[in-house]
């Protein structure tokens, strides 16, 4: 049997499938890891071009690796990953979309 490593993850990562495929990972995995009344949104494929959040999270529980409430994400799948997660954060606190951060939690995620 083999297993993914940290390694695996980053070369794919910077792959341009990784762009469309990211989302529905990162979409799984939350729905694995929280209640099943959990309702997520994560455009994926070619929707990851369009503006606005990246992801959208509601958990009605605390679990071990999302918050209870209402989660915004930023992925990024570039090569420089501290980049991107600098200039999300920046412009995502900037410009929030609508929501109201003392009521949300934002989440960057890169592979």
């Amino acid at each position: 049997m083999s297993f993914i490593n940290r390694d695996d993850i980053e070369r794919w990562g910077i792959t341009y499938e990784a762009k469309g495929d990211f989302p529905r990972l990162i979409s799984k995995l939350v729905l694995a890891t929280t209640p099943k009344s959990t309702r997520v949104r994560f455009p994926a494929g070619s929707s990851v071009f369009l503006n606005g959040w990246d992801g959208e999270v509601i958990c009605e529980e605390e679990s071990n690796y999302i918050p209870k409430g209402l989660s915004y994400f930023e992925l990024g799948t570039e090569r420089e990953s501290g980049k991107k997660i600098k200039a999300d954060y920046k412009n995502r606190t900037g410009n929030p979309l609508g929501c109201e951060p003392k009521e949300t939690t934002l989440i960057l995620i890169t592979p």
